[in-house]
């Protein structure tokens, strides 16, 4: 690892499993430490959700779509006119499964926010992200991680995700 790298860290726990989040995050706190002695830094976060769902902002859109039509991000969200308006609709509909699963820090102006960061840096470069880059390899995708969790989540809320689910 290089000193430019950024892992963002936090216990993993479940409803109803008080009793082990000390533990969790001590575990993970001594993570971000051996991270950190390896060279690189961490953050650790109590409750890892919110980031989670701030980073399926872009990725829940961009990944997918990448990896279907063969195309960096910007190559895609410069290929039409639609292409903009159909990110922002998925992004719309990660702050809503978000806000419904009670992370209500994860919001439309965030989403706004990120849209404008990518369409800004497409007029002069494109980035693959990983799911693009393992459809060109052969691997096994992450679409479970990226998609399906939260498609199912927005199920169980009654939260409409029809441009997700056509992802």
């Amino acid at each position: 690892m290089s000193a430019s790298q950024h892992s963002e860290v936090g216990p993993c726990t479940f409803q109803n499993q008080d009793d082990r989040t000390d533990l969790a995050l001590s575990a993970a706190g001594r993570l971000c430490d051996l991270i950190s002695e390896g060279g690189a830094s961490a953050t650790l976060h109590f409750d890892t959700q919110p980031r989670r769902w701030s980073k399926l902002l872009i990725n829940a859109p961009c990944n997918p779509i990448c990896a279907l039509t063969r195309l960096d991000d910007a190559r895609f969200l410069n290929s039409s006119s639609f292409a903009v308006t159909y990110v922002q609709r998925v992004m719309h509909q990660v702050v809503d499964i978000a806000q419904e699963s009670g992370y209500m820090v994860v919001t439309h102006a965030t989403a706004e926010e990120r849209l404008k960061q990518i369409t800004d840096r497409s007029s002069s470069m494109g980035y693959e992200p990983s799911m693009s880059a393992d459809v060109q390899r052969r691997r096994p995708l992450d679409i479970e991680a990226i998609l399906g969790n939260a498609i199912r989540i927005a199920q169980t809320l009654g939260v409409t995700t029809t441009n997700s689910e056509a992802l």
